[in-house]
């Protein structure tokens, strides 16, 4: 990096810009998450406590197909993938974002999200963000080299934002985007997430939005099941990546309205059968860091019929589709995020398996402490992103007096997918 970066005169440039930005970004996460917050509402209109809701069939397809109308005569540009298009801009040091990209991410994933699709929320904002820092940039007339750290700062201002996670956004810079960055820019990258963060808070308040009051520590029995449990997530991460993978390539062998069409009428049959697959699904997070699995069944077609059978059937149905279902959202016409529903497949797998160890093995595995490492496990894993996830985890629960467990599951998450695939090499060999 060139030492003109740390130069007085450049940092005092440097820490007003990457503090708007973090401004912006904070300001533009809470929008998004409002705006489908308000669309779910109407989405769930009339929706049954027990039974099968017909809306639901419908909202996605809408959702989809209105974010695919939008995209190509309102904003005439495509922001399908946001991160991955983000990751190859910096790649090629393509910095050139127009300001519409804000409202054409913030939109389409409203639409996308509010009304139903099976995804997240974060990967729009990112790149939302990447756009702000990006005008920000030419707006103050830097050199290609702050403006690379303006887009960055954006970036992970948006991840810590939606996540109400600086130190998650911070590191989804570094390991997700594979940014370098010295101390200067490093300073300004911090700025901009917790800028970002407590903007989001001042907004939408203290409560996070996966809420888990009560985090209970595991004692040392507790260790051995979480080192199988997260292994067991490691391995499932390799099912969830070849099915998103299986899926795009199918998809790209339609034209683009048959994508659409079959991406919204595919996740609305999810979401009906299944609502809890509904958005971005912190509300079932939250119910299982509670150890209150009725979330799981709540307005699906097992209605108010909550047995053993019924939540496993369930659960094991929703960590079947969720990999194929945020691959349909993300490439089907629809503008969504792939990072929080590895929380919630961890969320759900990690509570599984624990209820499962409880139930029939006579062991006492406190449940939400383990949907809460599974949610850093299977992060870790799919992402590969074992430093993101740990901090994302801890932040957006607010349970910190779990990092020690959450670090070991989120460790052998990552490593676990990696051993397999080097087993299986070496034996193929």
């Amino acid at each position: 990096m060139s030492p003109t970066l740390q130069t007085p005169i450049t940092v005092r440039r440097l820490v007003p810009m990457a503090f708007v930005i973090g401004l912006g970004a904070g300001v533009g996460a809470w929008l998004l998450k409002w705006l489908c917050s308000q669309l779910g509402h109407i989405a769930h209109i009339g929706a049954k406590a027990d039974g099968l809701n017909w809306q639901f069939l419908v909202w996605p397809l809408v959702g989809v197909v209105l974010t695919s109308l939008a995209a190509k005569y309102l904003f005439r540009q495509n922001v399908e993938n946001a991160c991955d298009k983000l990751r190859a801009k910096l790649r090629s040091k393509d910095f050139s974002m127009s300001p519409n990209v804000i409202w054409e991410t913030i939109g389409g994933c409203a639409m996308t999200v509010g009304l139903g699709a099976s995804a997240g929320t974060e990967s729009p904002i990112a790149y939302a963000g990447a756009a702000m820092g990006g005008t920000v940039g030419r707006l103050c007339s830097v050199d290609g080299k702050l403006m690379k750290i303006l887009v960055a700062c954006g970036a992970g201002a948006g991840i810590a934002a939606i996540f109400r996670a600086p130190m998650g956004g911070f590191f989804f810079t570094l390991e997700i985007l594979q940014m370098e960055l010295t101390t200067v820019p490093i300073l300004a990258l911090g700025l901009s997430c917790l800028t970002a963060s407590l903007t989001t808070y001042v907004l939408a308040g203290r409560a996070p939005d996966i809420v888990y009051l009560s985090p209970v520590s595991p004692d040392t029995s507790a260790y051995l099941p979480l080192v199988i449990i997260a292994i067991i997530i490691g391995a499932y991460s390799l099912w969830y990546t070849w099915t998103s993978k299986r899926t795009v390539s199918r998809l790209n062998k339609f034209s683009p309205w048959v994508k659409t069409l079959s991406s919204g009428l595919i996740l609305g049959l999810a979401v009906l059968l299944m609502p809890a697959l509904y958005g971005d699904g912190y509300s079932l997070m939250t119910g299982l860091l509670a150890a209150n699995p009725a979330g799981l069944l709540s307005q699906g077609i097992f209605g108010a019929d909550i047995t053993s059978l019924t939540l496993i059937i369930t659960a094991v149905g929703m960590l079947a589709v969720k990999g194929m279902l945020v691959a349909l959202a993300n490439n089907g016409g629809g503008v969504a995020g792939d990072f929080s529903p590895t929380l919630f497949v961890g969320c759900i797998l990690g509570w599984l398996a624990a209820y499962v160890c409880n139930t029939w093995l006579g062991l006492s595995l406190p449940l939400g402490t383990f949907a809460c490492i599974g949610m850093a496990a299977a992060m870790a894993a799919i992402l590969q992103a074992p430093l993101m996830s740990i901090f994302i985890t801890v932040e957006a629960t607010q349970a910190y007096s779990l990092l020690l467990p959450v670090t070991l599951a989120a460790m052998i998450g990552y490593l676990t997918p990696r051993t397999i695939k080097f087993i299986s090499v070496k034996v193929s060999a």
